[in-house]
């Protein structure tokens, strides 16, 4: 017995892989460089320092991590209607895990993965 991949779980995957590269270039490319912030810092920086200021608020406050913990809850207490929360959980959980917010945003992965696994069972 194979495991096959439906359009659905095809869907999934692409979606996670964007999230992740999405994730992963704001990270290595807007965030950590030092030529970016000390441009962003002085206060004459390109238009996108304030989009930066922004993302970095989000993680700072931990609301990728926080949201990806509360959908993962709410995926896990809502069974078999909790397909979107799942994903939603999913979705946030491994942006978290990229942009710094990996303590809550790991065990809202694990409830949107534990919840997904458990729709597909039935």
């Amino acid at each position: 017995m194979g495991a096959r991949i439906g359009m659905k779980g095809l869907g999934g995957m692409i979606v996670a892989g964007v999230v992740l590269a999405s994730a992963m270039a704001i990270r290595y490319l807007m965030i950590e460089p030092r030529d970016i912030g000390a441009a962003c810092q002085v206060g004459l920086g390109p238009w996108w320092c304030d989009l930066r200021l922004v993302v970095v608020a989000v993680f700072q406050s931990g609301l990728l991590g926080g949201g990806s913990l509360l959908l993962g809850v709410l995926a896990l207490a809502l069974g078999g209607r909790g397909r979107v929360p799942a994903t939603l959980a999913m979705v946030t959980g491994a942006a978290g895990l990229v942009l710094y917010n990996a303590g809550l945003a790991s065990a809202g992965l694990l409830l949107g993965l534990i919840t997904a696994a458990r729709l597909r069972e039935t």
